[in-house]
C-alpha cells in the first residue's frame, strides 16, 4: 500500500519524467523543416528543460490535470503487480534456498535473490510498464504548437489501456509488450547497487555514532538519517543506470509504421529512429544530444525515485526499529500490553 501511495502521490512528476525521457533533439536532422518551425521545436525544447515546474504547467496548459495523470490507471495496476510479484518471487526463492541449505543466507546470496526476483517480476510485468509509457507520451497534436488554448487540446481522444495494447500488438505482436528487455534486465542491478550502498553508509554512521559515545552496542537510525542516507543512495545508483533508463524508455516509446499507415494518433515527442537494441538506441543519443543526452531528464527521475525510495526506506526503518523493542521487552517477560506501551512511550 505505501507503493502504491506513493506512486499515485508523485504521479506528475512520474509523467514529467516519462515525457522529458522521450524528447530527442532531432533538430540535427530536421533538414527539410523550414527555420520557423526549427524555431519553434527549440524554443518549446528550452521550456521544458528549465525545471519540473515549467514542464508540468506546460503539460497542465495543453492538456488540463488529465494530462499529468494520463495513464494513471495502468500505473497503478503495474505497481501492485509489480510488487506482489516481486514479493512472491523473492519469498519462493528464500523458502527454497532455507530448506536446502544448512547455512545461515549471506547478504550475497540475498543480493542474488533479490536480483533474481527482480529479474522474474520484470519479465512478467514489463507489458504493463510498456502501456503506462505509451500512456504517459500521449499528449495533444497541439502540444508542439504556440496555442494557448488548452481546451482545444483536451478534444483529442486519450486511450485507454485496452486501446494501447491493441495498438502496441498491432506493431509487432507479442513481442512489442517486451520492447527494452535487455535493458530492464540490466537495471534490475539498480536495486542491488542502492541497498549495498545504503548498508555501507549505515554502518559507517553507526559505527561513527558508537565511538562518538562510546556505546557497546549499534544503535538505530533515526527517521531523518534513514531518510537522508536512502535519498543519498538511491541518487547513486540512479545516476550510474541512468543512460540505461533512458534507452529503455526510448525503445518503449517508439511507435513503429503499420502497414503504411501513419502511426497512432497523438504528438510525437521524438521523431528521429533510435534504433532497437539497447546499443543502438544509446549510440544514436550521443550522435543527436552529445554526452548531456545521456542524462536528460536524469533531475526529474532522482527526484521521483529518491523521494519515493527515501520515504519508502524511512518508513521500513521505523517500524523494524519498533519491532525490535517490543520483541526486546517480550523477551523479558514483559505482559504484550506493558511491551505496546513500552514501544509507544
Amino acid at each position: 500500500m505505501g507503493a502504491l501511495f506513493a506512486a499515485v502521490l508523485l504521479y506528475p512528476l512520474d509523467v514529467v519524467k516519462t515525457r522529458r525521457q522521450v524528447d530527442v533533439d532531432d533538430s540535427k536532422e530536421d533538414g527539410e523543416q523550414d527555420a520557423e518551425a526549427k524555431a519553434k521545436a527549440v524554443e518549446l525544447r528550452k521550456k521544458k528543460a528549465r525545471n519540473m515546474l515549467v514542464t508540468c504547467w506546460l503539460i497542465y496548459r495543453h492538456e488540463g490535470l488529465e494530462g499529468l495523470f494520463a495513464g494513471l490507471s495502468s500505473k497503478m495496476v503495474h505497481t501492485v503487480s509489480s510488487n506482489f510479484a516481486y514479493f512472491y518471487w523473492y519469498s519462493f526463492l528464500k523458502t527454497a534456498v532455507e530448506k536446502h541449505s544448512s547455512t545461515p543466507i549471506t547478504t550475497g546470496m540475498s543480493l542474488l535473490m533479490a536480483s533474481t526476483a527482480g529479474a522474474l517480476n520484470m519479465s512478467m510485468t514489463l507489458p504493463l510498464e510498456m502501456i503506462n509509457t505509451r500512456a504517459q507520451i500521449q499528449a495533444s497534436d497541439d502540444e508542439s504548437s504556440d496555442s494557448d488554448d488548452k481546451t482545444e487540446a483536451k478534444e483529442g481522444h486519450r486511450r485507454g489501456m485496452w486501446e494501447l495494447a491493441k495498438e502496441i500488438y498491432a506493431e509487432d505482436g507479442l513481442q512489442s509488450f517486451w520492447k527494452g528487455f535487455i535493458p530492464s534486465m540490466v537495471l534490475v542491478s539498480n536495486p542491488s547497487i542502492n541497498y549495498t550502498i545504503f548498508d555501507k553508509l549505515k554502518l559507517r554512521l553507526q559505527m561513527s555514532k558508537m565511538a562518538a559515545s562510546n556505546a557497546a552496542r549499534v544503535s538505530s537510525l533515526t527517521a531523518l538519517e534513514a531518510f537522508l542516507l536512502a535519498a543519498i543512495a538511491k541518487a547513486v545508483a540512479t545516476i550510474v543506470t541512468y543512460p540505461v533508463i533512458r534507452a529503455k524508455v526510448l525503445m518503449q516509446a517508439q511507435k513503429k509504421q503499420i502497414a503504411g499507415k501513419q502511426a497512432a494518433s497523438g504528438h510525437h515527442h521524438h521523431h528521429a529512429e533510435m534504433g532497437n537494441s539497447m546499443v543502438q538506441v544509446l549510440r544514436r543519443i550521443g550522435e543527436l544530444e552529445g554526452p548531456s543526452g545521456y542524462f536528460k531528464g536524469c533531475s526529474a527521475q532522482l527526484f521521483n525515485t529518491v523521494i519515493k525510495s527515501a520515504l519508502l526506506v524511512m518508513t521500513k526503518e521505523q517500524i523494524t526499529k519498533y519491532t525490535m523493542r517490543v520483541l526486546y521487552l517480550l523477551r523479558r517477560n514483559a505482559t504484550p500490553q506493558a511491551a505496546l506501551e513500552a514501544a509507544k512511550a
